[in-house]
């Protein structure tokens, strides 16, 4: 399951899904330390980071905020 982590709270990771549900996912599941906006695949209690995914997204956001700042 494909999914972006939206925020940290605690020990606990909040991620959205393709669909817009929220799930939380232990932030021990991971093998890295999740940060807002990391796109991740998770399967089997197993948080994996798409890195080219994650700088694509990051890089998109960074395009849409300077065409809002012209």
């Amino acid at each position: 399951m494909k999914l972006i982590v939206d925020r940290i709270e605690g020990t606990t990771a909040i991620c959205e899904s393709e669909d817009q549900k929220m799930i939380e996912i232990p932030v021990s599941a991971f093998k890295f330390p999740p940060v807002d906006g990391d796109v991740i695949q998770y399967e089997n209690n197993n948080a994996r980071k798409l890195e080219t995914e994650t700088q694509r997204k990051k890089e998109d956001a960074d395009e849409l905020f300077r065409k809002l700042l012209k």
